[in-house]
């Protein structure tokens, strides 16, 4: 469906992010439906394809993309990064070409010959460079978001000659909101959006959504201005995360709402989740408990989550510290 998406029309779209549990939402005449995790449960996005394609022309215009590239596309179309890529290439006139099957970083380097343009996560950024994995020639970007990118991470790329473009943007912007030059480090806020910083980071543009929908639709701009919910720095432009929450691979979650899933589990022992940093995928889930067959609990939990939002190892304690109205 993604090759034949028409972006002149008033055809709707839907495309459900498959670890979302939400019902199908009501379709709205020439709009992109996506789910996000966003700041609280799963909701659904609507962003119109002028959205789309007014985020595809700024970022084509930093890329310099143009009928001559050949995008790779990795990410999938149930994320904004996946799917913002055809929208580029309508605009661009440029050829697309889809990655196939779970990510492997070696049959990536296959499928990545004869491109020119691709996007990817930190995660897979990482995996190519564990290989010490050079690009092929045709490459000439490659577009870096969906989460942290770590400095050294950054660098040890760089000198194996990836050619990145450091981002960050959100589904609601329908793509990216600020990108680096090519090889460069500092973060530039694209022309088609403006920002302001109050508590957090605002952001006003033509690509922002028409609104959400969970069992009614609403709209959380206020002035036409959203919040991000990010916490950041204007000059230099940097983002500094979000208030418990994290990311693990891209995928964004609340540390409160994981705990609250397993205290209704656990009973009335303790257990506490704690994220630990993972040179990877960012982060893990590590679980310090009181439990003496907190196993049962752990595959229980592991069940129900999303898989990179599983706990990953765990330790005992005959005792764990509380405060004098006893929470850990």
């Amino acid at each position: 469906m993604e090759e034949n998406l028409d972006w002149e029309s008033s055809d709707p779209y839907l495309f459900p992010n498959p670890f979302h549990d939400l019902s199908d939402p009501p379709l709205k005449t020439a709009h992109i439906i996506l789910s996000t995790s966003g700041s609280k449960n799963p909701k659904w996005v609507y962003l119109s394809k002028e959205a789309f394609l007014i985020s595809a022309r700024a970022v084509n215009a930093h890329l310099q993309a143009n009928v001559n590239d050949r995008w790779l596309i990795v990410l999938p179309t149930y994320h904004v990064g996946g799917l913002s890529i055809y929208a580029r290439s309508f605009l661009s006139s440029s050829e697309t070409k889809v990655y196939q099957g779970k990510w492997d970083p070696h049959v990536f380097l296959e499928s990545l010959r004869g491109c020119t343009l691709t996007s990817l996560v930190p995660t897979q950024l990482y995996d190519l460079v564990q290989l010490n994995a050079k690009p092929p020639a045709s490459l000439r970007g490659v577009v870096v978001g969906g989460d942290k990118l770590d400095r050294a991470l950054y660098d040890k790329a760089r000198e194996l000659g990836w050619p990145l473009y450091r981002s960050y943007g959100l589904t609601e912007c329908a793509s990216q909101v600020a990108t680096a030059k090519l090889n460069e480090w500092e973060l530039q806020i694209l022309p088609h959006v403006e920002v302001r910083l109050d508590e957090t980071l605002r952001i006003k543009s033509k690509s922002l959504l028409t609104g959400y929908y969970v069992d009614h639709f609403y709209d959380p701009k206020v002035d036409g201005w959203f919040d991000t919910g990010d916490k950041a720095v204007l000059n230099p432009f940097q983002i500094l995360g979000r208030h418990h929450q994290f990311k693990i691979g891209g995928e964004l979650f609340s540390l409160p709402e994981l705990q609250m899933k397993l205290d209704g589990m656990k009973g009335l022992y303790q257990a506490k989740i704690l994220l630990e940093p993972d040179e990877r995928l960012g982060h893990k889930l590590h679980l310090i408990h009181n439990h003496p067959t907190i196993e049962k609990v752990i595959a229980e939990f592991n069940a129900q989550m999303h898989p990179l939002a599983r706990i990953k190892s765990h330790q005992f304690f005959d005792k764990l510290p509380t405060n004098p109205l006893g929470k850990l």
